[in-house]
C-alpha cells in the first residue's frame, strides 16, 4: 500500500518498513501459540526487512519534506499500534503469573486498604534495592493501586501497567535515537526493539522492569537534549527527574555516575561547553 501511494525508490524504501513490520507481527502470533522454530524464523526474516528498510536509498533530488514527515509518522504510529496489540494480547495467560508479581499486587491492595505502614514500605525501595528485597517501589505501585480502585481487582489491569510504560519505553527510545543518528534508524531501533524477546517479556510482566527502562529513556533524551541546546530549563528537569533515580531497578543507579562522567568528558574535550554549559550543570 505504501509503494501505490509513494513511487519510485522512496515508495520501495517504505515497502520494507511495512514488510517487516508485517512478518513481525506474524512472527509474535506463531510464538504466542508454541511454534517457536517457524516463529523464529519469521523473526529472521522481519530482520532482514528492517535492515532493507534502513539500507535501502530513498528518493534522489529534491525531498518533500513534509510528505517524509507524514511517513515517518505513520510509521511511528503503526509501531506504537503494534506494540499495543502484542502487549495486551492474553495479557492474563502469558507470561505465568509468579511470586515477584503477587508481592507487587498484594502491595498495591494493602497500600488501597490505607495501611500507613505499607504506604512508608513503598517509598524505602532506595535501601531495600541494594539488598535481597527489592519488592514494590513506589514510582511502580502507586499506579496499580490506583487503577485497582477505578478498574476492579485483576491480572489483566495489574499488568497493563508494565505495558504502558513499554510503550513510553519504545516513543522514548525512537526520539533518543532519531536526535542522536537520524530518523530512519530511530525506525528501525525502535522496531528491533519491539520484537525483541527481552522487551516482550519484560514489559507483559508485572514488575518494574519497563518503568526502568522507560525512566532510563528518559534521563537520556533530557541530557542529550541539554547538552546541544545548552538551556538551563533541561539542566534544571533533568537533575529533578535523576533525584528519583533509586528508586528503580539496581542498573537504573548507574545513571547518576553515567551523567557525572559525560559531563567531564564534554567539559575536558570539548572547547568551550563549560563556558556554554556552565549555568546549566551547577544549577
Amino acid at each position: 500500500m505504501v509503494f501505490l501511494i509513494v513511487r519510485g525508490k522512496k515508495g520501495r524504501k517504505f515497502f520494507w518498513a511495512g514488510f517487516s513490520l508485517a512478518i513481525g507481527i506474524t512472527a509474535q502470533r506463531y510464538l504466542l501459540t508454541g511454534d517457536g522454530v517457524f516463529g523464529f524464523q519469521l523473526y529472521l526474516l522481519a530482520l532482514a526487512g528492517a535492515f532493507l528498510f534502513a539500507a535501502f536509498p530513498g528518493a534522489q533530488g529534491e525531498v518533500d519534506v513534509k510528505s517524509h514527515k507524514i511517513l515517518r509518522r505513520t510509521m511511528v504510529g503503526a509501531l506504537l499500534i503494534w506494540g499495543l496489540l502484542i502487549g495486551f494480547y492474553r495479557l492474563d495467560e502469558f507470561p505465568r503469573f509468579d511470586e515477584f508479581e503477587a508481592t507487587n499486587a498484594l502491595v498495591a491492595l494493602q497500600l488501597n486498604e490505607g495501611d500507613p505502614d505499607t504506604f512508608r514500605f513503598i517509598w524505602t525501595y532506595f535501601p531495600r534495592s541494594y539488598g535481597a528485597d527489592s519488592f514494590s517501589s513506589a514510582f511502580f505501585t502507586i499506579i496499580p493501586a490506583l487503577l485497582f480502585r477505578v478498574e476492579g481487582v485483576s491480572l489483566f489491569v495489574f499488568r497493563s501497567c508494565p505495558v504502558f510504560w513499554g510503550i513510553v519505553s519504545l516513543l522514548l527510545l525512537y526520539l533518543l535515537v532519531k536526535r542522536l543518528f537520524g530518523p530512519g534508524t530511530a525506525l528501525l531501533a525502535a522496531f528491533l526493539f519491539s520484537i525483541s524477546s527481552w522487551h516482550l517479556t519484560i514489559f507483559r510482566h508485572g514488575m518494574f522492569g519497563s518503568l526502568s527502562i522507560a525512566f532510563a529513556l528518559c534521563i537520556f533524551n533530557l541530557l542529550f537534549k541539554a547538552i546541544r541546546s545548552s538551556r538551563v530549563t533541561y539542566y534544571i528537569l533533568l537533575g529533578f527527574i535523576l533525584n528519583f533515580y533509586g528508586y528503580f531497578y539496581l542498573p537504573v543507579k548507574l545513571l547518576l555516575p553515567l551523567v557525572v562522567v559525560m559531563f567531564i568528558y564534554k567539559c575536558v574535550l570539548t572547547r568551550g561547553f563549560l563556558r556554554r554549559n556552565w549555568l546549566g550543570i551547577f544549577s
